[in-house]
């Protein structure tokens, strides 16, 4: 079985080596007023003729007009799973992936990296960090305000509350406990659902590249702690190919 292979942004490819067909549906954002899944149009996805127990589909052929789209896949007819490998995801009615296009192309949502090293810092070599181990989801925690609640961390957050505390303490590195979507709001961040998305509940994927820049721009380095050796049992890779993926009462290890 090969890691999951992309030629281009704009082609989809899942793992489905006994499924009988998957299909794709998806709608503009905009139209969230219209909510209907099962309304939306849908395209179907072809067995990869490369890559064996593989299904594929290039957005790029569709000619889609410009903006976001969210979608997820038909499979088998009958049964709604949301893209594993999603590198975005929405939650309304259930979870489904993101995508954009631009000029009849899908790509990434611009960021600007301009900045990210100011002159005269750097960041520090490995023999010389000091690293913060971050659960992201637990930095609301501030004993000096006495909450009767626990409240949820975010990247925003933690860049306009922590950052500089941080730094000034001499921490030059931030090491993430896992990032990814789980479906646990205050958990580590194991038991991942989608490998590829942040977690819903902590930012978008543009938060996290600006927490990156604004930790480089301090002089601290982000290492992201990933645990590939488990998933939720509502990642959607437990139905498109648990064969591959998910061995039955081991949580998904």
């Amino acid at each position: 079985m090969p890691p999951h292979p992309t030629d281009h942004l704009g082609l989809l490819r899942l793992p489905g080596p006994v499924l009988t067909g998957i299909t794709v549906r998806f709608a503009p954002l905009s139209d969230r007023d219209q909510f209907s899944p099962a309304s939306w149009a849908q395209h179907a996805l072809a067995k990869s003729t490369t890559f064996s127990g593989w299904w594929e589909i290039d957005l790029d052929l569709l000619a889609l007009s410009d903006g976001d789209y969210e979608y997820e896949f038909v499979v088998n007819g009958t049964t709604t799973a949301a893209d594993p490998y999603a590198d975005e995801i929405t939650r309304f009615g259930g979870y489904r992936g993101v995508f954009t296009v631009v000029g009849g192309k899908r790509v990434s949502k611009l960021f600007r990296w301009d900045g990210e090293n100011p002159p005269g810092i750097s960041l520090p070599p490995n023999n010389q960090i000091v690293i913060y181990e971050m659960p992201i989801k637990w930095m609301s925690s501030d004993p000096r305000e006495d909450a009767p609640l626990v409240e949820l961390g975010t990247f925003d957050e933690v860049i306009f509350e922590h950052l500089d505390d941080l730094a000034a303490m001499g921490v030059n590195c931030i090491e993430l406990l896992p990032i990814e979507d789980s479906p646990q709001t205050l958990n580590w961040g194991y038991g991942t659902r989608f490998f590829f998305a942040p977690d819903y509940d902590i930012g978008e994927p543009v938060d996290a590249k600006f927490f990156i820049k604004s930790c480089h721009q301090r002089g601290i380095r982000v290492v992201l702690d990933v645990v590939m050796n488990m998933f939720a049992p509502k990642c959607p890779l437990a139905a498109l190919a648990p064969q591959w993926f998910y061995e039955p009462g081991s949580a998904g290890r």
